[in-house]
């Protein structure tokens, strides 16, 4: 029985090394991101200045596309989270279905610029928040780098009195940014296997049960 379980255990221990880097594997990746966005506004609030802190959360990954003139790969997110505070109010924005990561023009790469590779968030009253990241078009899926966060639009005169507002206008900082990637199921699956069989082969090894 040990014999069959040492020949198993083997057999299995391919799955259990780290995945060699590919094109097609990074293509297949996921990466889960998360970090706040705090929002700074004029001297009008009581405490001063006002404030909103945002804490959000996202899945991105890449798609093959095409820009004009060029091939690549496009960032597309997923499972959009955010949970606001402060002097926009306190609210929760959920978005399963997610879309692409960018700007319609399909800039490559960009990193800086107005209104570029933007990832948006809206309160109850549709003020838009914006978190910004690298390479949303690439020669080649990339861990997400994110750059930076504004506060794009108000839509309510609270937001238009109590915070200044626009592409690019500095209003957001970004902090508590983690970027991990998402283990695929079947890699979970065969890591998961193959402890199994360790585990089992151990405790037979020190019962000396079975046949050697």
């Amino acid at each position: 029985m040990l014999r069959t379980l040492t020949l198993t255990l083997l057999l299995a221990s391919p799955l259990l090394a780290p995945p060699m880097a590919s094109a097609d594997t990074l293509g297949d990746q996921t990466w889960a991101v998360s970090g706040t966005i705090s929002l700074v506004g004029y001297d009008v609030c009581s405490p001063s200045p006002c404030a909103e802190t945002i804490n959000f959360s996202f899945d991105l990954y890449y798609l093959s596309a095409y820009t004009p003139g060029i091939f690549g790969y496009e960032a597309h997110e997923s499972n959009l989270m955010a949970i606001g505070s402060g002097s926009l109010g306190a609210f929760t924005y959920s978005f399963p279905g997610g879309g692409t990561a960018g700007d319609a023009s399909g800039n490559y790469p960009v990193c800086s610029g107005g209104d570029s590779n933007y990832i948006g968030f809206f309160d109850p009253g549709h003020d838009e928040i914006d978190v910004h990241l690298c390479d949303s078009f690439a020669d080649q899926p990339v861990a997400p780098s994110l750059t930076w966060a504004d506060l794009y639009n108000c839509a309510t005169a609270t937001c238009q009195d109590e915070f200044p507002y626009g592409a690019g206008s500095g209003g957001g900082s970004l902090t508590n940014v983690t970027v991990n990637p998402v283990p695929e199921p079947s890699t979970v699956a065969s890591l998961l296997a193959g402890l199994l069989a360790i585990g089992t082969w151990r405790r037979l090894r020190i019962c000396g049960c079975g046949s050697v």
